[in-house]
């Protein structure tokens, strides 16, 4: 299994676990040391079954808060992404 795919199958298990986007966010960028704002949203992207057109907003976070959107903002953009993929999967 691939790094991303690793990844992917640790962020739906989050996801199953009631973690917020921001949450999720906050592991990949801590935790796993990913800083790449593109390559955030391809992951989120791969893992919920989603276009990178829907998750755009998480160019505008950043964990430190130095960005546009906070966790809450994040939060509210994008949690119908893992809403609806946890209602079909």
């Amino acid at each position: 299994m691939s790094v991303h795919q690793s990844l992917i199958v640790q962020m739906r298990d989050m996801a199953r676990n009631n973690s917020k986007a921001s949450q999720i966010l906050r592991f990949l960028v801590i935790n796993q040391g990913i800083e790449d704002q593109v390559l955030l949203m391809e992951l989120f992207r791969d893992a919920f079954n989603t276009s990178l057109g829907s998750v755009t907003a998480i160019g505008a976070w950043w964990h430190e808060g130095e960005r546009e959107l906070d966790d809450d903002a994040i939060d509210s953009y994008i949690s119908y992404v893992i809403t609806d993929f946890l209602a079909h999967h």
